[in-house]
């Protein structure tokens, strides 16, 4: 899947996402319009259990079942606009908005080529609707665990500098 694909189908789907500017500060709102608008259900497991079956992964999406899964942790953060955790729910919605399904390679060494990769895919999508549609700053994305990349082809796609790019004029 082409990076100016997932620009579009982001671009797209906001709207009817419900994600905008505001989202950050009207967190409860919009995941009552993910349930009710999209059917796409976010559910915070407990932080044990989480740990227990989960250890290691901060979310996981179920895109067949439209099922977004956090630990518990991440709910008091978001609630707070915490722009991570925000993140992490919009990239789980990449995965279901791009309809991936896990694939399961038996050679352990393949790497999927940017095109291919579904977790290139739905960092691309957080980090657009992130910058472009919530307006975020760039920067603080640097702290975030993306694929290598991402933050340079959003600012290529969206036609801004990069934070660490410097101006003659």
């Amino acid at each position: 899947m082409p990076p100016q694909f997932i620009a579009m189908i982001a671009d797209l789907l906001s709207p009817k996402l419900g994600i905008n500017k505001h989202t950050p500060m009207r967190i409860e709102k919009w995941l009552q319009h993910l349930t009710d608008k999209q059917h796409i259900e976010v559910v915070f497991i407990p932080d044990d259990e989480w740990e227990t079956r989960l250890m290691g992964v901060d979310a996981r999406s179920k895109p067949l079942d439209k099922l977004i899964e956090l630990p518990e942790r991440f709910s008091k953060d978001l609630y707070c606009g915490d722009w991570y955790a925000i993140y992490l729910i919009l990239h789980e919605l990449g995965h279901v908005s791009l309809s991936h399904n896990r694939i399961l390679h038996k050679d352990i060494h393949y790497q999927p080529s940017r095109d291919e990769n579904p977790e290139f895919h739905a960092d691309l999508f957080a980090v657009i609707l992130l910058i472009k549609v919530m307006k975020m700053p760039v920067s603080p994305l640097f702290e975030f665990n993306l694929q290598d990349g991402v933050i340079d082809t959003a600012c290529h796609l969206l036609n801004q500098n990069h934070p660490y790019q410097l101006s003659l004029f």
